[in-house]
């Protein structure tokens, strides 16, 4: 299953364009709250899941143009309905992303080179790695942007297949 995600440029002046680069300074830290709201039937079953994700961010090194981030999993929520098969699901997706950390190198369009675990479960890096894209899947676009401008990035699901807990 593949997946674009759009992203439109709010911010600008008028027509001028700008490049979006991922430039932050070493030492600085951004916290991210993700919520990933999925609403599936399989048959008669509900598979609906709600993904309450809190994560900092902390931007360890730089050379060059590329940046080592260390994602932390701060915090993790699934809610799921009480008969749904996916309820099974739920401790286990928890406990591989509570506490997660990833050290990750990003390029200037926030497109992950590598990525390695530092506490937890090896399996999240290979999810997030497998993806081929961006940091928690945002990729900047790699031509200049201006307001109202559109570009997508991929998401290819079907290389994290039997990547999920029991």
């Amino acid at each position: 299953m593949l997946y674009a995600i759009p992203f439109v440029v709010l911010l600008g002046h008028g027509g001028e364009q700008v490049s979006l680069r991922f430039n932050a300074p070493v030492g600085s830290s951004y916290r991210y709250k993700m919520i990933n709201k999925t609403q599936q039937m399989m048959g008669t079953a509900d598979m609906s899941m709600t993904q309450e994700v809190v994560m900092d961010y902390k931007v360890m090194s730089v050379k060059q143009n590329l940046s080592s981030v260390r994602t932390t999993v701060e915090k993790v929520q699934v809610i799921v309905p009480n008969n749904s098969p996916m309820a099974s699901s739920k401790a286990g997706v928890e406990k591989m992303l509570n506490g997660l950390t990833i050290d990750s190198v990003i390029d200037r369009q926030m497109k992950i080179v590598s990525s390695k675990v530092v506490k937890g479960n090896a399996m999240a890096s290979a999810m997030q790695q497998n993806m081929q894209a961006g940091l928690q899947g945002v990729a900047y676009s790699a031509s200049p942007v201006s307001v109202g401008s559109t570009w997508s990035s991929n998401i290819d699901m079907s290389k994290m297949g039997g990547m999920m807990p029991p």
